[in-house]
């Protein structure tokens, strides 16, 4: 129960923290509000969220096919960029003279997510209503959500590295560079074990073909 209440009270600190951002790192950092499974449930939320914006939006604004959506490659996409943002944060921090933890990383960037996810429901609720004039106006909450939740992420860094604002944002723009490289080697390794292996299987049935010919 007691671990539960923790869970639930480092979860609710992440509404503290969209308002008073400097302040709630520093604290959650340094006090040790934040807790792994609290940031885990931040994700399932967003998550949750993410999929009912994929299939309730308004079919008017709907721009996805609901036919041939794949939520599970969403979901899987999701979870990559976050658990990539915060490894590549760890290794180039910890290059930087970064003072924050993998774990602290993993709790701040959770509690970053909070002003998108909170802006989901009510975005999607409000298309099934709007009219494709009033578009702007669902457009504009959904900006102002994604601009709060980048300067909340900065925000992040800054606080739990201890970084000047300089510093902070040069760090932020190469964990993006990070994790186009990352993806991209991944990729490529990919496509490298599918021809490793496609040429093996050509190479067996070629050899299978000539010991039948035989």
């Amino acid at each position: 129960m007691k671990a539960f209440a923790e869970m639930w009270q480092a979860y609710r600190y992440g509404y503290y923290i969209i308002l008073h951002p400097f302040k709630g790192f520093r604290e959650l950092k340094e006090q040790k509000i934040g807790r792994l499974s609290a940031s885990m449930l931040t994700l399932i939320i967003m998550i949750i969220t993410n999929v009912t914006v994929k299939l309730y939006t308004g079919f008017i604004f709907n721009n996805n096919n609901l036919l041939t959506v794949n939520l599970l490659l969403e979901i899987a996409a999701f979870v990559m960029i976050f658990f990539l943002w915060c490894t590549v944060n760890w290794c180039l921090t910890t290059l930087m003279d970064g003072e924050g933890s993998f774990t602290q990383i993993i709790n701040a960037t959770a509690c970053a997510l909070t002003p998108y996810y909170m802006i989901n429901i009510p975005v999607t609720v409000l298309s099934r209503f709007l009219i494709r004039e009033e578009q702007t106006f669902s457009t504009l909450i959904t900006a102002v959500a994604i601009i709060w939740t980048a300067a909340l992420i900065f925000a992040s860094v800054l606080v739990t590295h201890d970084y000047t604002a300089s510093k902070a944002l040069t760090t932020c723009l190469l964990i993006v560079v990070g994790i186009a490289i990352v993806i991209f080697l991944g990729m490529l390794f990919i496509s490298t074990i599918g021809q490793i292996v496609a040429f093996i299987r050509s190479a067996v049935i070629e050899i299978l073909y000539r010991i039948q010919g035989v």
